[in-house]
């Protein structure tokens, strides 16, 4: 979901987990829609398998915090190694989040406007709360405010009722944009104090998910120094799959009641944010989770991620209701088929959105970035201090 560009080969394990963890909030949005006894968020008494370690595989939050450690060390790894201008630089990270959040919302407007019908069924055979999370047929905006509720709003109001999943489009580029502004400006180790604090801020002040980016930039930074030697990395994946598989409520259910930022289980609040600095720890450090997370489809998961992440609700909200109303309400082996169905079609959506705008965006914003710094296809200055443009080589 991140957004987040890889550019060292040697993080391959870094896009497999990203690709789990999309694969993550499309269960648990599928699983939200129609069986939301299995998600906590909809449910005050979710089935018993929501409380065990079989629950990471489809729990949102944890996923959630997963991809801000993520963006945190991509971010920190691309602001290390590229010299650029801090106003393009912060530019370019907004029109990478900016541009597939435009056109995933020009894609739910079109999918709500042609199963216009559909919704008010689903919602009176579906009613909790997370099918209401969406415009009503009489109250969708028209193509161009659409357009500009993925492309702006999001990023100033931190939600949409086109397509819920944008609400953490405004994190990414808080987060992504602290991140750049540091590495700019600060260095050594009092860039790591200063990561270190803003960390501890941002959990006092009831807002560890933008901890979880300066969490992200403290890896990277142990990365470069050569600390991260995969010491302990059994102990802290065991603590990952375990923290990171608590769902909502979770210590309300054992009866340990914790203020909202410490709650376990809260939704990529204090203790998800642990375990997915853990998960990102072992997914560097260590070699055999490494390679398991390097398995092709992994890698394809987490190639198509961001654009996984933008289509699968607007898909759920339209073409996943009705085949529930047809057939997917009738018993498990329905609800199983849907499931199936639903997942497939989200990852061809998937592909197809990171093939026809993800890609491209990306692909042009830095042939844009070098064309602004006068670099060449290879990194290297193109221009001399004349400003003529010297010979290849």
């Amino acid at each position: 979901m991140s957004g987040s560009e890889m550019p060292q080969p040697r993080f391959r394990s870094l896009d497999g987990l990203r690709g789990f963890a999309c694969l993550s909030v499309t269960l648990f949005h599928f699983f939200s829609a129609f069986q939301p006894r299995l998600i906590s968020e909809q449910s005050v008494a979710p089935y018993w398998i929501s409380d065990t370690p079989l629950g990471i595989f489809y729990n949102g939050g944890f996923a959630v915090a997963v991809f801000f450690v993520l963006s945190g060390f991509v971010v920190a790894s691309a602001s290390a190694s590229r010299k650029r201008k801090l106003s393009i630089t912060v530019a370019r990270r907004y029109f990478r989040l900016a541009l597939p959040s435009a056109a995933s919302a020009v894609i739910a407007w079109s999918l709500l406007t042609l199963t216009a019908g559909t919704l008010p069924d689903v919602q009176a055979a579906l009613t909790h709360p997370w099918m209401t999370f969406v415009l009503a047929h009489d109250r969708l905006p028209n193509l161009f405010n659409a357009a500009l509720e993925g492309g702006l709003y999001v990023f100033v109001e931190g939600s949409s009722l086109l397509n819920n999943v944008l609400w953490t489009m405004k994190i990414e580029l808080l987060g992504s944009v602290a991140i750049i502004a540091i590495s700019a400006f600060v260095s050594g180790k009092a860039r790591i104090t200063l990561l270190i604090l803003l960390a501890v801020a941002a959990c006092a002040l009831g807002r560890p998910e933008y901890s979880a980016f300066m969490a992200g930039a403290l890896l990277r930074e142990c990365h470069a120094a050569g600390r991260l030697t995969g010491s302990g990395s059994l102990a802290i994946f065991l603590f990952a799959i375990v923290v990171g598989s608590w769902t909502k409520g979770f210590g309300d259910r054992i009866g340990l009641s914790l203020p909202m930022t410490f709650a376990l289980g809260e939704p990529h609040k204090f203790w998800h944010t642990l375990a997915a600095v853990g998960m990102v720890y072992c997914a560097i450090a260590s070699v055999p989770i490494s390679r398991f997370l390097s398995i092709r489809p992994l890698m394809f998961l987490g190639r198509i991620s961001f654009g996984l992440y933008l289509v699968h609700v607007p898909l759920l909200y339209s073409l996943g209701a009705i085949g529930y109303l047809q057939f997917g309400h009738e018993g498990p082996l329905e609800l199983m088929t849907l499931a199936v169905l639903a997942i497939s079609v989200s990852i061809i959506a998937g592909y197809l959105f990171t093939v026809i705008v993800d890609e491209p965006t990306i692909s042009g914003l830095a042939k844009l970035d070098r064309l602004l710094h006068g670099l060449g296809p290879d990194g290297r200055h193109t221009r001399g201090r004349t400003g003529n443009l010297k010979t290849p080589g």
